[in-house]
């Protein structure tokens, strides 16, 4: 059986359209598994979203900021909105986990 990898989220919860696209995406050979996520910038909307894709609520953060401190996932992927994108790629960077733009990045 083949390993999974794990894939943390942020954004593309509840009313997001983009978000079931990238999820939608990342199902397509089955080799993904979503763990975590910010799913929303409204921490409520965020866990619901979290318990409409059966995401653990322990792995469920209320900001992207919470999730890149406590999660180690080796697949993350950004689906907030493009005026979003900075800011979490920015923390995402000062944190040393690089996310380019429009890849999955797997640590080795």
């Amino acid at each position: 059986m083949k390993h999974k990898l794990r894939m943390g989220m942020v954004g593309g919860g509840r009313g997001a359209f983009i978000g079931g696209v990238h999820r939608a995406a990342a199902n397509l050979d089955g080799q993904f598994e979503l763990v975590a996520g910010a799913f929303s910038s409204d921490p409520k909307k965020s866990k619901l979203s979290g318990k409409d894709f059966y995401v653990d609520p322990k792995r469920t953060y209320a900001s992207y900021q919470e999730m890149a401190e406590k999660e180690a996932a080796p697949t993350r992927k950004r689906a907030n909105r493009l005026r979003d994108h900075r800011g979490s790629k920015l923390f995402a960077l000062r944190s040393s986990q690089n996310l380019p733009r429009g890849r999955l990045q797997r640590d080795m």
